[in-house]
């Protein structure tokens, strides 16, 4: 007598149905048309509210300040009273800083302004790891303080 080979057995694990998905296409004409949306689910009216003040903050035609260190990047005019200079605020990192430069200030702590960074919507000038000065606005003109003198400083490009 001829024996056969032992066959293994094996499990099969079955998922629970789901229910058939609408069909996008009934006919080969509807083949490649673009489906129509599903309605939202409805939300409650707390979201609503969230989500069209969120909508009227952006709405087109209203500035909102950049987000982005690399926004602030580049030439600026910085003036403390009646003196000003250049500033330069570059995009390449060093550490957790990016570089800058200072160009004709008369000002001593500008004068050494060597870093600067963009936290909390706020551009801070460093000199040697020292905050010189926090500057808030947009992209286009930027005003503060510097640390130690507490005089004015405006910086635009």
């Amino acid at each position: 007598m001829e024996t056969l080979p032992s066959r293994k057995a094996y499990g099969v694990q079955l998922e629970p149905e789901l229910p058939p998905e609408p069909s996008v296409a009934g006919s080969a004409a509807e083949i490649g048309s673009i489906p129509e949306p599903r309605p939202l689910p409805e939300q409650p009216a707390s979201s609503q509210h969230a989500a069209s003040s969120t909508a009227q903050a952006n709405a087109p035609g209203v500035f909102t300040p950049p987000q982005r260190a690399s926004s602030y990047a580049g030439a600026w005019k910085a003036n403390t009273g009646s003196s000003s200079c250049r500033i330069q605020l570059s995009s390449v990192p060093s550490l957790d800083l990016y570089k800058a430069s200072a160009q004709g200030c008369s000002d001593t702590a500008l004068k050494t302004v060597n870093g600067w960074s963009f936290r909390d919507e706020q551009v801070v000038l460093f000199s040697r790891g020292q905050v010189i000065a926090r500057l808030s606005g947009a992209e286009a003109a930027l005003a503060g303080t510097l640390s130690g003198s507490k005089a004015d400083l405006t910086m635009t490009r």
